[in-house]
């Protein structure tokens, strides 16, 4: 290949091989699933790319180009490493201009200097990667069977399960910010539910109660069960979403009975359950991106969008979640919607939020719970919370309301995995809710209320 095509292939990709660097950096830090990155990884790339092509275009000059490039993309991405190639940028140009008053021939300088520091980066975020546990062979299916996408039309009874992340029991609201949920229970006893009022988690964390619906023993997840002192959370929910948020051995029943699986991502990466026959996502932002966003001089501008898009979410996963009802087909439904979880999406009379201040301060994330870490008092965190639950509540009721017209029959279960956790080590995250609608057998869930074999419970009701 010509020198010429040589250099300006690599001054043209140098930018675009920062930017994948500082995506995989980011996700170094998340638990989520491989693929999450590639979605940022292809903007983050293909805006380099852009940015450093326009800037060829007006300085007609690629190694400036480039030069713009890695320095928008360190400005964008990294925040203070645009300080760097800054730096080298004005020591280039001073050297430059010290050849020219004392004579020197000129040089061009070698593509190699431009390209080898992000080509670095991105070597070691990968190493990182590898050798950190943080990608495995079991993220990927690589030679495993897929799964059947069975199931038609059957004479079993559909199940339309969803989890609203963090909705606390209705005796906690009362008791910790007398928040009075009576209207909604009302309204759930009206359309055929049974409210647990002492529904219980085992777990105080998503991704354990997720994982608990489809065992036969949820004890099994004693060995990662410990959130306050796991040593390596990250480590653990990684190994955790290897274990048990992929296809598992109740799934495959579930199909063999002639059920089909449909779930409806929530778009937090590390909780993100596979294997499913249909998976449902909007396509609006997720956490690692919001996390990119946050990090970023842009996260002033783009707050308010990062908003839009998380409740935009919301509305989608629950219009998914009651489409699923009007296909005749026997399926169990999964729909997982972050309300009433931080981040707080709207205000009194759904007025739209913007994120806490902690978040462009980069004091917390999207999704930190704690109060105090949000700049709360108790009182101030149950004005919010209470504002997340009018807005829940009255979209859960219309939802459930359709599924139960378009299905008369059909199992629906409400339910969160946890409770508020507005504090730490506080008991309430295990006190969760639980709505429970099984027209053959409304009492099944009431001697042992709570998440843990939910689907195992449901599937044997419905096969003896």
């Amino acid at each position: 290949m010509h020198p010429v095509v040589i250099r300006r292939a690599a001054l043209v990709s140098a930018p675009a091989l920062l930017a994948v660097s500082l995506v995989l950096g980011a996700y170094i830090q998340t638990a989520g699933h491989p693929t999450e990155m590639l979605r940022p990884i292809i903007v983050a790339a293909a805006g380099a790319t852009a940015v450093t092509i326009i800037s060829w275009a007006l300085t007609r000059r690629l190694l400036v180009a480039a030069w713009i490039g890695i320095v928008i993309v360190s400005w964008v991405l990294g925040r203070q490493l645009a300080l760097l190639p800054i730096g080298v940028g004005l020591g280039v140009v001073a050297f430059h201009l010290l050849a020219r008053w004392r004579g020197w021939a000129p040089r061009s300088l070698p593509p190699g200097l431009v390209l080898g520091p992000p080509l670095a980066l991105c070597g070691l975020a990968i190493y990182q990667l590898a050798a950190g546990g943080i990608i495995a062979p079991d993220d990927f299916d690589f030679g495993r069977p897929a799964p059947a996408a069975a199931a038609s039309e059957g004479n079993l009874t559909s199940m339309y399960v969803l989890l609203l992340d963090g909705y606390p029991r209705a005796d906690e609201l009362l008791d910790a910010f007398e928040y009075d949920n009576a209207p909604f229970i009302d309204e759930l006893d009206r359309l055929g539910f049974q409210v647990h009022a002492d529904a219980t988690s085992t777990f105080g964390g998503t991704s354990w109660t997720l994982a608990s619906t489809m065992l036969h023993e949820p004890n099994e997840l004693e060995p990662y069960a410990d959130i306050d002192s796991t040593p390596d959370l990250w480590a653990t929910l990684r190994e955790l979403r290897r274990s048990y948020l992929v296809n598992v051995p109740m799934m495959d029943r579930l199909r063999d009975a002639g059920y089909r699986l449909e779930y409806t991502a929530a778009g937090v990466d590390l909780s993100e359950w596979r294997g499913w026959d249909e998976t449902h996502d909007s396509g609006h932002i997720s956490d690692t991106e919001a996390l990119l966003i946050q990090r970023s001089p842009l996260a002033h501008q783009l707050g308010s969008w990062v908003m839009d898009q998380l409740r935009s979410r919301v509305d989608d996963s629950l219009e998914a979640w009651v489409a699923s009802s009007k296909d005749g087909r026997q399926k169990v439904s999964f729909a997982h919607v972050m309300p009433p979880h931080a981040p707080l999406l709207w205000g009194p009379d759904e007025v739209g939020l913007m994120p806490r201040d902690c978040w462009f301060a980069r004091g917390c994330s999207m999704y930190t719970v704690i109060a105090e870490q949000l700049g709360f008092s108790r009182q101030e965190y149950g004005e919010h919370l209470g504002w997340q639950i009018d807005a829940v509540n009255r979209r859960v009721t219309e939802a459930v309301r359709q599924i139960t017209e378009a299905d008369a029959d059909a199992i629906v279960v409400v339910m969160s995995d946890h409770g508020a956790r507005y504090q730490p080590h506080s008991p309430e995250r295990f006190h969760t809710f639980l709505a429970t609608r099984i027209p053959h057998h409304p009492d099944l869930m009431s001697s042992d209320p709570g998440p843990d074999g939910l689907f195992v419970r449901l599937f044997e009701s419905v096969t003896q």
